[in-house]
This record gives structure tokens, C-alpha cells and sequence, in this order.
């Protein structure tokens, strides 16, 4: 058979992942199957990501324990966090991050916040944790579920927490008189008020949501001659309700309540009426209060329905002689200033008494604002598992449980339930509380109920798991379309915004929604999705990062992300991250924080420009005591899209503060080395101490030389160099890093102090403890992988030069050499860089080679400024072709991956060297 030497150069200048069909079926030079590592922001070259950047560690060892009944440790595990943002008052906002906490040996969870404001709350500044989730005076496991789906709203300056089946929970930052404090409160608007005598001793009550007596008196309420009106002998109804300024919450209209000409008391003189009002002072701090006009005067009966403002009542301001509204023992014996009942879970709450008189007279009264909604309200905000607010309107998926409503089986409103409700609050009040009986839906198919939402401009997407819902708010109206069947959600937190579209990932592949209900197919990914990662589709997450232009689609099982970059329209993958969730939230412009811990807990100000980002998320990886570092805590990065990781000052095999190329945020070198015969079992780890020469800051506490260990846990690292050669490449998961012998844990090898590592025993690379074997490696690079497509074939057709995948014709893969600009950093001895060669459409490589001189010795500078000088060279099955033949098969693709700490390099072309032959068909006479 003919032998023709041949050479494919594959340009990565714009390289992007194209996983639309299978590997073998991808044909031509400028065509990659897997794009990994690389910052896509760039628009020119292959250049490997700086990695992750450590914005905050979540407050999880908080002591709540005589509230919660449990504390925290580092055992336990983040299950959901949510960043979120919220007003305080004019020019001040607060950010931070909502979290359910669970305990890896018990049942207890918690729903903790982590936030910074940017006035002085509680008399404090900066970052603090408070508790959101509410819990039983004697705490079980059950108060809070570890396992319900749950979700969380910012509206204005609430933080709305939703959990499947328990009360939501609010928080928010009151300001009296301008001392800012923060107050939890269970969202539930409540029955509507009454009118009915004022509660006058303590106990437990549940049931008070606010009361009002009136009362007939030819004398006002001391101080208010002047401000108060006389009403004429006649029939009146009376209404209220209560209102929070902070917050823009209000309860129901009260229930009506009249005084009638034939009363006793009314006599033939005009007289006064008064006021007396009981409410529960940590929710309200206003009264808004209704009349109608003398109903003999304007039609009777039927006006009576016809309700007038007659004053708002401010209940912060002072009491005393010539203030509108009092304290004072002044009605009756049983008024008090306040009184203080508890409620079932044994917190005290204040209620306050207050006492006025009606202001108007008729004349008045006829030109203030008429109460015109007769919506009945939910005396519960449904019980969700998804919430999402579209233009001041708060939906809420899925609800379940809460307690039926009191109104009247046989009101028009009142329908029958079932657990597939969208249900969603008023469309005209600013109340996120208020959900009208009515304000409703359910899909025709019971199982096809709504279970997620996002909000995507002026729109809302309901995904359910085999259609979607779209949702538009059209007047006072929400307009809500069953669209797309079959193409439902296949995971509940795989949705994300980005731009006017909606993406998310369906069985089908991932999917786009434009705002007129369009829905595209965004193809790159379907062999991803429908391969590799098609058993964890219903784990995966998604978040769009605006201020990196960047689409995440994370796979937490796989510890590996799919990078959707807009700005360049390229697509790629970070693997090696260990991250168990990803959410879009707000952050500081300029976040120059580092892992020397220099400033993670610094406030930021109302100057800070804020930007969106996506935020990831890390667990401990282990649940385990002894393999996780002493003060560690669960961890929130963001993407280094800047480049400013820095190694700090004090690296020795690097000069200081030169960029580092990492995937986690970790100071110091990136490169140890390890003697032979050093590496010990112990338990599920292994452990070994590093040889001197290389520095490592290992954590924030360094006290004792016993603690650290928190920036390197969960971090991968590359054996670069071995006794074994053919453990080069391999890589394990670091747990912790220890001192063992003299000196702080800030140093790792020292003149006077050891420094032991240790590793997880799980993916440990076999051999690499054997006796005799020495190896180094890298800590935490940025993986860096590019594969091609099929070797094309040029031939002549017709007088044309075609390229295409010619299955008729044996190729052979010799060597891979390549082209770089810009190459810096790195570790003498160890900036090489790896071929490979694919058959077919196997996910590993057949075969892999590093540059390496004629004794066998690897090449240390393969990665260098231009072509690289020494190529690849791939040995055959038969170790007798070694650097001859190499690799031999009708589908061959060719690959790259480097795994070196701190190289920094710009790939622009990949050459492959090798020969192709004519198989026997191909040879084989058609006439």
C-alpha cells in the first residue's frame, strides 16, 4: 500500500467547542471537539484561565445553638445559597448571601444570611450572620427540612425565603429614626382586622392580627380639639388597615364596621368619634383609616359601601399634648401603652394601643382617596418552592400545605386547590404578601405543574418536566401560555437569564426562550449532554456572569463546567472545579481580594460600583472531621476574569506577585517536590511532607503551626515529574496541609519545619506510593485540553480540492508539535506540554506523548515563544516503531492538555505529523 507523508495544522486562534455530534463525525482544521481551560474572553489564542478568586467564606460555625438547637461545623454542608441584595433607605443597600446549612451526622438545618450593609445595622459595620429560619421554643430536627426544595426573592427591601411547605420567612432593615436594625418575621399577612374589644393581659395568642374599638364621645381625645371633626347624628361604616413604611407591606382592609343613627349615644348632638387601636408594633408603623359619609345624605345604604380616607395615623411619632395620636390613659381604664404576648414559638412580641379621633367632616372627607379594592386576600403567602418577581408582582411555584382560607365556601373567588398552582400577588398594590384568592393557575395536566421560574427581561419562564409556561404581565392582568411540549426542565436549578433569552437544559439538549415564546436549539452541546453528562442532567446548575459575558452550565458531579463566552462567541469547559452550585448575584466592580485573606471581610461603601456576577459555590469534600481543615468553611468564588491573582510576596520558586495560573485561589508556589519512600496510608488519606525550597500560605489562622490548610482543600494536583514516568500526568485531591515538626504552617519544606500533606486516597494514582518512586507536582492548575476533530483527507473531485473525513484511507499520528506567543511563568524544568492521539470515538487517549530528547529525558521548555522546537513523538503498540509510526487508524484525532502551575501562553496552532495509506478496499479495482 502507497505511504504518504502528511502534516494537518489545526488553527486554535478562535478555538470553540463544538460537541454536536460525536468526535469521529467532526471534520476540518479549524474544528475542535473539547476546548478546556482556556479564558474565552480573549479573542486570540488558546490562553489558559487565571482560574477562581475567593470572595467570601459562608459563616456556617455562627453559634445559634440555643435557638436552633444545634451549632454548625465544619462537617456540615451548605444543601442551597442564594446571593441576594436589598435597600435600606436612600443611597444605602446591603448584599450577602442567604444558605440552608445541614448537619452531615444529624438532621438539623438552618437558613442562615451572610451580609454586609452599607450603613451601620444592630450598631455594628461590615459582614455579619444572622438566623432567617424559625424554630420551635424546643428545637428538633424537623423544624427545618434539609431536603425541601427552596428559593429566594429580593423585593425592594425584602428578602423573601420560600421553602416547599413551610411559612416563608422575611427579612428586612428598619429604620427608626434613623437607628437601623434587622428584623425575621414569618411572611403571613394574617386574617383581616377587627373591630373588638383590645386585648388588656399577657399570654400566649396566635390569632391577634390588630383591633379597633370606636366609641361615641362629645369630647375628643385630650390635645385634639382643633384637628378633630364632630360628625352629625347618623348611619357610618369604618375600615382600616395597617401599613409598613419600611417595607411597603400592608395588611387586609379590616372587616366593616358601622354606627348607626339608632345607637345608643348618639342622641341629638353632633359628637366625636374616637379611636382605640391595638397592633403588633414589630410589623406595622402606620394606620391607614376609612369612613363613609353620612349615608342619609348621599343615597342611603348603598353609599355606605363607599369608603373615604380619613387619616393615616404614624405611630413612630411622639406621644404628648398636640400629637395626633396617644398612649395616655385617657378612653377607658383598660387602655395601656402596650402589652406583650407570645406566640406559639415563645417570642415575645409588643403590642402597642393607640388612641385618636376621626379628623374630617363630610365636606372634607369627599375629596380624599375612595378605597376601591375588594380583593379578598390569602390569609398565608402560598408555600412554595420557586419564586421569581416580575415587574413588582411576586409568583410562587408549586405551593403546598398552609391553612384554608376563612371566606365563604359558596364566593365566586374561592375555588378548588391542587398542589400544580401558579399562584402570584396583587398586580396593583406593592405588597409582596398580598396573593388574592384568585390570582391563580393550574395547568390542564395535573403532572405537569409548574416547579421553577425565571424572569428574563420583561418576561417570566414556569418550567415544569415536559413543557413550559410562558408569562407576561399584559394591564392588571398576568397572561400565562402553555407552550412546548416535551420540552421540559431536566434539572430544577438548570435555567439561567442571559440577555433577552432564557437558556435551559431540557432531555432534549439545551434550549433557548426568547420573550415571544420562541424556542431555539443551541446545538454544541447535544453530544455533551446527551453523553458524558446525561445521568447528572437533573444536578446541574446554570448562571450567567454579565460582568464576564459568560453562560456557566455547572456539573457538580463530574466537577466539571461548560463556558458559554458571548462576547466572543466561543465555547469551552473548566474541569477540575470543585464546586457544588452556581448563582448570579451582585458584587463589588474592583475585588481585589486574594487568598492572603488582605481584605474578604472588608465592607464595601455606596460609592462601590456593583457588577453581576456568578458566584460558585464549595463544599468541604469530605465529611469526614479529620480530613477537612481545622477552620474551614464553605467557600465562594468568582471567576478570576480580570487576571489579578497574585502569589504574594513571599514565593520562592516564583518571583513575588507574579500572575498566577490557578484554579483555586491559593498564594505562594505552585510546584513541590517529594522525596521517595515519604508516602503513608493512614485511614482514607495518604500522607507525605514536602521537601524544602517552596513556599505555601495554607489559610487564614496560622496560630500554633496547627491550623490551615482551608485555601489548598479540595484542590487537584498534577504528578510533572516521577521516578515512575508513566505517572506523569496523573493527579489526586488534596484534603489538608499540616506541620509536623518546627516553624508556622506558612512555609512548606523550611530550613526548620516539615509540612505534611494530605491527600485523598480516592483517585489516588496507583504506584505512586511504591516504594522507591519520588515524584513533584503542581498544585491546582488550570487544566488546559484541546482536542480536534478527524484528521481530514484532501483530494481532488471533479477538478475541486475537497476536505472531508475519508473513512477509506489509514492515517497515522507520528508526533504534535505547536505554535505559542506570549509564554511567561511557569517552573524551570517543568513547561512541557502533552500530545495525544484519539481512535474512533474512545473518550480517553490511545496514546499520549511529551517532548522528550533521545534518552528519554522530558523537555522542560517545550512550551516556548514560537514553534516549539521539539515535538511529541508517539510510540506504537509495538515499542519497536517507537517515533516512527505511531498511532495507526481509519479515525484518528489529535490532542493537547498541559497541566502546569502559573504558565501563562497563548496556543495558536497545532501541527500533526504523520503519514497516510491506502487500505485494501480503497485499492480495490471498481471495474
Amino acid at each position: 500500500m502507497t505511504e504518504r507523508n502528511k502534516r494537518w495544522i489545526y488553527s486554535t486562534v478562535e478555538a470553540s467547542e463544538n460537541k454536536s455530534i460525536d468526535r469521529s463525525g467532526l471534520s476540518g482544521k479549524d474544528i475542535a471537539n473539547q476546548v478546556v481551560g482556556i479564558d474565552g474572553s480573549v479573542k486570540y489564542g488558546m490562553r489558559p484561565s487565571t482560574g477562581f478568586r475567593l470572595y467570601r467564606e459562608l459563616n456556617i460555625t455562627q453559634d445559634f445553638n440555643s435557638t436552633v438547637g444545634f451549632t454548625h461545623t465544619k462537617t456540615s454542608i451548605v444543601t442551597d445559597f442564594f446571593p441576594v441584595q436589598f435597600h435600606i433607605s436612600e443611597g444605602n443597600f446591603g448584599q450577602g448571601f442567604v444558605y440552608r446549612v445541614k448537619s452531615a451526622s444529624n438532621n438539623y438545618a438552618a437558613i442562615y444570611m451572610d451580609y454586609c450593609p452599607t450603613a451601620t445595622v444592630d450598631s455594628a459595620a461590615g459582614w455579619r450572620t444572622v438566623l432567617l429560619s424559625k424554630h420551635a421554643a424546643s428545637p428538633t430536627a424537623a423544624d427545618i427540612s434539609p431536603t425541601a426544595k427552596m428559593d429566594v426573592a429580593s423585593v425592594g427591601r425584602h428578602v423573601m425565603i420560600f421553602m416547599q411547605g413551610m411559612t416563608p420567612r422575611i427579612f428586612y432593615i428598619n429604620n427608626a429614626g434613623g437607628t437601623f436594625t434587622h428584623k425575621v418575621f414569618d411572611s403571613a399577612i394574617g386574617k383581616s382586622p377587627k373591630f373588638q374589644s383590645l386585648l388588656t393581659s399577657g399570654g400566649a395568642n396566635t390569632a391577634h392580627d390588630g383591633r379597633m374599638v370606636l366609641s361615641l364621645t362629645g369630647t375628643p381625645v385630650t390635645g385634639l380639639t382643633d384637628s378633630s371633626s364632630k360628625l352629625s347624628s347618623g348611619d357610618y361604616s369604618f375600615a382600616y388597615y395597617f401599613y409598613n413604611t419600611q417595607t411597603g407591606r400592608r395588611s387586609p382592609l379590616s372587616e366593616i364596621s358601622q354606627i348607626l343613627e339608632s345607637d345608643t349615644g348618639w342622641g341629638t348632638a353632633d359628637k366625636y368619634v374616637n379611636i382605640s387601636v391595638q397592633y403588633n408594633s414589630e410589623l406595622w408603623d402606620q394606620v391607614y383609616i376609612f369612613r363613609s359619609v353620612k349615608t342619609q345624605a348621599v343615597g342611603g345604604t348603598y353609599n355606605a359601601s363607599i369608603l373615604h380616607l380619613d387619616t393615616i395615623w404614624d405611630t413612630t411619632e411622639p406621644t404628648g399634648a398636640g400629637g395626633s395620636e396617644y398612649t395616655e390613659n385617657t378612653l377607658r381604664k383598660n387602655d395601656t401603652p402596650s402589652i406583650t404576648l407570645t406566640d406559639a414559638a415563645g417570642t415575645s412580641i409588643v403590642y402597642k394601643n393607640k388612641i385618636g379621633t376621626f379628623q374630617l367632616d363630610d365636606i372634607a372627607l369627599t375629596m380624599q382617596d375612595v378605597y376601591l379594592d375588594k380583593v379578598i386576600y390569602e390569609e398565608e403567602t402560598p408555600r412554595g418552592k420557586s419564586c421569581e418577581v416580575l415587574d413588582g408582582t411576586l409568583l410562587v411555584a408549586d405551593p403546598q400545605g398552609g391553612t384554608p382560607p376563612t371566606t365563604n365556601s359558596g364566593s365566586i373567588a374561592e375555588r378548588e386547590r391542587n398542589v400544580g398552582e401558579l399562584r402570584w400577588s396583587s398586580v396593583t398594590e406593592k405588597s409582596p404578601e398580598l396573593f388574592p384568592i384568585n390570582n391563580k393557575y393550574s395547568p390542564e395536566i395535573f403532572q405537569n405543574r409548574i416547579e421553577a421560574l425565571s424572569k428574563v427581561g420583561d418576561f417570566a419562564v414556569g418550567f415544569s418536566r415536559d413543557r413550559l409556561y410562558h408569562i407576561r404581565r399584559e394591564g392588571l392582568y398576568l397572561k400565562i401560555e402553555d407552550l412546548h411540549a416535551g420540552f421540559g426542565i431536566a434539572g430544577l436549578e438548570a435555567s439561567s437569564d442571559a440577555g433577552p433569552l432564557c437558556y435551559f437544559v431540557s432531555h432534549k439538549g439545551l434550549k433557548a426562550v426568547a420573550n415571544n415564546g420562541q424556542l431555539d436549539d443551541v446545538r454544541n452541546l447535544d453530544n455533551l449532554l446527551a453523553g458524558a453528562w446525561r445521568d447528572n442532567l437533573d444536578s446541574l446548575r446554570m448562571a450567567y456572569d454579565p460582568y464576564a459575558s459568560c453562560l456557566f452550565i455547572l456539573n457538580p458531579v463530574q466537577d466539571q463546567s461548560v463556558c458559554m463566552w458571548f462576547s466572543t462567541g466561543r465555547i469551552s469547559e473548566f474541569h477540575d472545579v470543585p464546586f457544588t452550585d452556581v448563582k448570579k448575584g451582585v458584587c463589588p466592580l474592583k475585588w481585589s481580594s486574594n487568598s492572603e485573606f488582605t481584605n474578604i471581610n472588608n465592607a464595601f461603601t455606596t460609592t462601590d460600583t456593583m457588577v453581576e456576577r456568578a458566584f460558585f459555590l464549595q463544599n468541604a469534600d469530605s465529611i469526614t472531621a479529620s480530613e477537612i481543615p481545622t477552620n474551614w468553611k464553605p467557600r465562594v468564588y468568582i471567576l478570576d476574569i480580570d487576571r489579578n491573582k497574585t502569589a504574594g510576596a513571599n514565593a520562592t520558586a516564583i518571583s513575588g506577585y507574579v500572575k498566577l495560573v490557578r484554579t483555586l485561589d491559593i498564594i505562594g508556589d505552585g510546584k513541590f517536590s517529594v522525596a521517595a519512600n515519604s508516602v503513608t496510608a493512614s485511614g482514607n488519606t495518604f500522607q507525605f511532607p514536602l521537601e524544602s525550597g517552596s513556599y505555601l500560605d495554607t489559610g487564614t489562622s496560622k496560630a500554633g503551626g496547627t491550623n490551615g490548610g482551608q485555601n489548598v482543600h479540595g484542590a487537584k494536583a498534577y504528578v510533572v515529574a516521577c521516578s515512575n514516568p508513566d505517572l506523569i500526568g496523573e493527579k489526586f485531591t488534596v484534603l489538608n496541609t499540616k506541620v509536623t515538626s518546627g516553624g508556622s504552617d506558612t512555609t512548606a519544606g523550611g530550613a526548620s519545619q516539615t509540612m505534611t500533606v494530605v491527600v485523598s486516597n480516592k483517585g489516588w494514582p496507583v504506584g505512586l506510593n511504591a516504594a522507591g518512586v519520588t515524584f513533584s507536582f503542581c498544585l491546582s492548575p488550570m487544566y488546559v485540553n484541546w482536542v480536534g476533530g478527524s484528521l481530514p483527507m484532501t483530494r481532488m473531485e471533479d477538478g475541486m480540492v475537497q476536505t472531508s473525513s475519508d473513512m477509506f484511507r489509514n492515517k497515522q499520528i507520528s508526533s504534535i508539535g505547536c505554535h505559542f506567543i506570549d509564554v511567561s511563568g511557569g517552573y524551570s524544568g517543568s513547561n512541557f506540554y502533552e500530545g495525544e492521539a484519539y481512535k474512533g470515538s474512545n473518550d480517553d487517549p490511545s496514546l499520549r506523548a511529551i517532548p522528550s530528547d533521545f534518552s528519554g529525558s522530558i523537555i522542560g521548555s517545550s512550551i516556548e515563544t514560537g514553534e516549539t522546537a521539539h515535538y511529541a513523538a508517539f510510540k506504537g503498540t509495538d515499542t519497536n516503531t517507537a517515533g516512527r509510526h505511531g498511532i495507526q487508524d481509519s479515525v484518528l484525532a489529535p490532542g493537547f492538555r498541559s497541566y502546569i502551575s502559573d504558565l501563562d501562553y497563548k496556543l495558536m496552532s497545532i501541527i500533526v505529523r504523520g503519514r497516510s495509506s491506502d487500505t485494501d478496499t480503497s485499492e480495490r479495482s471498481t471495474s
